[in-house]
């Protein structure tokens, strides 16, 4: 693991993250579920000025997330990645957005509610995956 000890905390700088998709699915929520009592994070102006607002959005788009991972080796991919692929990183989808939630880039991490909502909506990422790998059982 180039330098790494099995078991070592390293801290992984993930992005850019594309946050935007999860906002949106938040504010959706929120109208529809709570009658917009939880904190809005995108709309209205909230004093801001039209470049400030274009500003914020940019910034969800093209987040950057430094969050802790055990360093575990991995002997065997089991055809998971491409075996030209030297250099993967795995990360337990279960808890994904519980571990991000606590490491969000300005404003999420101060919205309580949309951490919250991260937290509580781990099937979130299922809505929005690029690609799902899964291994199946015996036989296949």
């Amino acid at each position: 693991m180039r330098g790494i000890k099995d078991g070592e905390i390293i801290f992984i700088r993930q992005g850019p993250f594309n946050l935007l998709k999860l906002v949106e699915e938040y504010e959706k929520q929120n109208k529809e579920k709570h009658g917009g009592k939880h904190k809005a994070i995108m709309e209205g102006k909230h004093g801001l000025s039209e470049r400030e607002l274009i500003k914020r959005e940019k910034s969800l788009i093209n987040s950057y997330i430094q969050f802790p991972c055990k360093a575990m080796p991995i002997a065997d991919s089991k055809g998971k990645a491409p075996a030209s692929l030297k250099s993967a990183i795995y990360i337990e989808y279960d808890n994904y957005l519980k571990l991000i939630s606590q490491y969000l880039p300005d404003p999420l991490h101060m919205n309580a509610d949309f951490v919250s909502f991260l937290r509580e909506n781990n099937n979130l990422l299922d809505e929005f995956a690029d690609q799902f790998v899964m291994t199946l059982p015996s036989p296949r």
